[in-house]
Order: structure tokens, then C-alpha cells, then sequence
């Protein structure tokens, strides 16, 4: 009699559940491998989009390193910044109020969480004015924020030079020092940003003007909501005031603020793409973010 060599069904789905292991540990080995080759070419992606706009770079705070105790360094100018927080002790903003964040809860590197009650970083005066009483020259100032409170929250001012804040609206305020006047402009509401990483931008061309000032949200340029002025505007003067990232003297930001970056020239759309898309990546590959809304957020930016 002919022996039956065919196999059997239970013997067929042990088969299948084998092979379907086996695919399952080469899937996550190579997810891993493509995850992390993805993180490494981010990273260069990153340096190279910083050293395309090196020669308009005046400083860069990636808030990553605590030195002398209490300062934390320009990476590309002189403007140490002197930290008062409630704590410097690393990722004691993960869990508290104000302090340094862990790098997993951050753009690039480390960052600071602002308490919107004392929080500021004093970055010195050195080569951070744009005007000579009679003539303004561009500026471009740029940060990442995550906003607890959107309202009064302030990213940088140089006091009696120039202010750039989010009291409800994106604003920007430039100051005549010699009059006292001012100009100002309003990109849109903040509130929908609310926790949230967000890429903010403001420009000014240098043209001594309202409508020289213009305002970025994830590297799309947004529309005016509002503009104004006290008196006559004449230009920037350079003065001995420091400048401060989250605070006013008056009002202090509540949330998080990483990598802020001020350039003497007002940069192109593209760069302000680039930049964004290198910070989205970083979220990413953090799981910052959802593949989804990464997905969301290319797709919003390659529609303007």
C-alpha cells in the first residue's frame, strides 16, 4: 500500500504561524534598522540646512548644554545666556513647572520649560540691533515653541528695540528709541497651536515700514490680522539693553521653547521650509508625532 506523504491541516497552520514569526522578527529587525538610519540622515539633513544659512546666522540658542553653572551658550555668536529658572538639574521640567526638559520631550536636544511667572534667559546685547537711528536693517528671528498659555507669551524683545511676542495675536513691535513711537503687526490667533510644537518665524526687510514685517507658522506664511503704530516711526536704535528670550520685563512665556536662531537677513521661503521640515523629522522620529499628523503637516505645507 502507498504510504500518504501529504501533510495535515494542523501541520500546515503550524507552517503558517512559523513563517509568520519569522516575517514578524525580520519586519521589526528591519523597521528598527530603517528607524534609525532615518535619525542619522535627519541629523545630517539638519547640519546641512544650518550651514546653508550660516552666513546670515547671528546666534543660535539650542538650549542643550548648562555651563558655568548657570549659562548655556551661543552656538554661533557670543551672547551667553544667563538661565533663571526654578531648577537647572537636567529634565527637571519633565516633571515640574520650570527647568530643563529631557531630550525626548524636546526639538533638538535638550530645551527649557518657562513658567509664565519668572522664567528668562538673559543672551547679553552683543551684535543683536538692527538699526542706527536713521536706517533699519532685515532681521529674521525664528523658535520653536509648545505653548501652555498663548497669551502674553513673549519669544524675544530687545527693550526699546524691538519685541517679538504672542500676546493672543503673533506680533512684532519695532521701537523708535529717540521718540518713543512704535510700529507693530499681527499674524494670526495663536490659540489653536495650544500644546503643540510649533515652528515660529517673523521677518522684517528693513524697509522701515508696517508692511516690511511678515509672520511664519510651520513654514507657511500667514496672513495680516491687524497692524498699527504710536506716532511717527523713523528707525531701530541700537541701545545697551539686553535681550531676553521669554520675557519682557513685564510679561514671561509659559511653555516650552527650544532652538532659537536670530539671522541678519531676511531668509528665503525655502529656508524657512527647510528648517521646519528638519524640526518635523526630529518630532517624528521622537514620537513627538503621529506618522499621521506628520503625514498632515507635509501635506499643509505643500499646499501654500
Amino acid at each position: 500500500m502507498k504510504k500518504n506523504t501529504s501533510f495535515t491541516l494542523i501541520e500546515l497552520l503550524v507552517v503558517i504561524v512559523i513563517i509568520g514569526v519569522i516575517a514578524g522578527v525580520i519586519i521589526v529587525t528591519t523597521t528598527s534598522s530603517i528607524g534609525k538610519a532615518n535619525i542619522t540622515k535627519l541629523k545630517v539633513f539638519e547640519e546641512s540646512v544650518a550651514n546653508n544659512l550660516a552666513a546670515n546666522m547671528v546666534s543660535r540658542w539650542k538650549l542643550d548644554d548648562v555651563i558655568e553653572t548657570n549659562k548655556t551658550p551661543d552656538a554661533w555668536g557670543s551672547n551667553k545666556g544667563t538661565l533663571y529658572f526654578d531648577s537647572l538639574t537636567a529634565g527637571y521640567g519633565d516633571s515640574h513647572a520650570s527647568g530643563p526638559m529631557s531630550e525626548s520631550n524636546c526639538i533638538s536636544g535638550t530645551c527649557f520649560k518657562f513658567d509664565g511667572v519668572d522664567d528668562y534667559i538673559d543672551c547679553s546685547n552683543n551684535s543683536v540691533s538692527f538699526g542706527n537711528s536713521t536706517s533699519d536693517h532685515p532681521f529674521t528671528l525664528s523658535a520653536w515653541v509648545n505653548m501652555t498659555d498663548r497669551t502674553n507669551f513673549v519669544i524675544l524683545s530687545k527693550g526699546n528695540e524691538y519685541l517679538w511676542t504672542n500676546n493672543n495675536f503673533h506680533r512684532l513691535y519695532l521701537y523708535d528709541n529717540s521718540t518713543g513711537n512704535y510700529i507693530y503687526r499681527n499674524g494670526i490667533d495663536l490659540v489653536s497651536y495650544i500644546g503643540k510644537w510649533t515652528y515660529l518665524i517673523t521677518i522684517y526687510d528693513g524697509s522701515r515700514t508696517i508692511e516690511g514685517i511678515k509672520f511664519y507658522i510651520n513654514g507657511t506664511e500667514n496672513p495680516v490680522y491687524g497692524e498699527g503704530s504710536a506716532g511717527t516711526y523713523v528707525a531701530m536704535h541700537s541701545t545697551s539693553n539686553n535681550l531676553f528670550v521669554g520675557n519682557d520685563d513685564v510679561k514671561y512665556a509659559n511653555g516650552l521653547i527650544d532652538d532659537v536662531r536670530i539671522y541678519n537677513a531676511a531668509i528665503s521661503s525655502s529656508q524657512i521650509k527647510q528648517n521646519y521640515i528638519a524640526g518635523l523629522n526630529s518630532l517624528l522620529g521622537k514620537g513627538l508625532i503621529s506618522q499621521e499628523e506628520y503625514n498632515q503637516r507635509i501635506e499643509n505645507l505643500s499646499q501654500k
